[in-house]
């Protein structure tokens, strides 16, 4: 992991420099998300590294093997204890850095299409296959 996070600390330096070294002049103080203006196609490496950090934490947080040593029970207690809010707050930079003017009522409607609707389609398939599962289990049981 150590190797891993090093490969993007040098991999993220040599992209600053080289963005460095091309000077966006299209930044303007009128533009109205300074964050990301003039930056239509780039991403933000420091980000990536820290949504891959997180992901990584949220991994080795979620994973107990069984006789876990003492050691790591108390790294996953201290993983345990900023991993999710750190993973919030760098979604939540993200989604406000890039977000666009859209109206409350769309925005909801979008995320409902994207979200909520595959989420019940999904659910229906799950809960019958479990009903499946039941009836096969009762049937061969009794």
């Amino acid at each position: 992991m150590v190797y891993f996070c090093a490969y993007l600390w040098v991999r993220c330096k040599r992209r600053t420099a080289s963005r460095e070294n091309e000077k966006n002049t299209e930044m303007s103080p009128a533009q109205p998300n300074i964050w990301l203006a003039g930056m239509e196609n780039r991403r933000l490496i420091s980000i990536d590294i820290a949504k891959a950090i997180c992901i990584i934490l949220v991994v080795i947080g979620h994973y107990v093997p069984e006789n876990s040593p003492i050691w790591y029970m108390t790294m996953r207690d201290v993983i345990y204890s900023f991993h999710m809010p750190l993973f919030m707050f760098v979604s939540g930079y993200v989604y406000w850095a890039t977000r666009k003017p859209v109206k409350y009522k769309d925005f909801v409607w979008k995320k409902f299409q994207r979200l909520i609707i595959p989420y019940f389609f999904v659910s229906v398939i799950v809960i019958f296959i479990k009903l499946q599962e039941s009836f096969y289990a009762a049937g061969c049981a009794g």
